[in-house]
């Protein structure tokens, strides 16, 4: 049975995020080379950072988990394109990140939604800290999954 709403995700899990093309870096030759910050900035719409928690969907393997969330995101509301690319970080380290710039009421949270069973929301993250959105890309959250890799 899934923990109740507004849970606190484990620091040793893993959420993924959906990264639009978009939000993709690119080198010369349009190759996808990582992830900007852009992806991480919270919109004036919006009060948290949407996420779906990997170790919800219990799997043996983590590539079968991964599988899952992304299953999981295409089902959705959300309109996953073929080009787009999903970010994957562990939850210790994004709280790290933002320990660094002094961001301490940071708190990831299980929040299931009608769409997405494995709903996480990153609450309280600042959106203008460029840096911070910078430290989120490269560092916290930098494992990056091409949804072209995912069957």
């Amino acid at each position: 049975m899934p923990p109740r709403k507004n849970t606190k995700i484990p620091a040793d899990n893993h959420i993924i995020r959906y990264i639009p093309w978009t939000k993709l870096r690119k080198n010369e030759n349009g190759e996808v080379i990582g992830i900007i910050s852009e992806a991480f900035k919270i919109r004036d719409t919006e009060k948290y950072l949407s996420a779906t928690w990997l170790e919800y969907f219990q799997r043996p393997l983590r590539k079968d988990q991964i599988i899952a969330a992304v299953e999981e995101m295409r089902a959705s509301n959300l309109a996953v394109k073929p080009k787009s690319g999903f970010s994957l970080g562990k939850v210790s380290d994004i709280e790290s990140v933002c320990t660094k710039r002094n961001i301490k009421n940071i708190r990831i949270v299980y929040s299931p939604s009608d769409n997405n069973a494995a709903h996480v929301a990153v609450k309280s993250l600042p959106g203008d800290d460029l840096e911070l959105l910078e430290l989120l890309a490269t560092e916290a959250w930098a494992e990056l999954i091409l949804n072209s890799s995912i069957p």
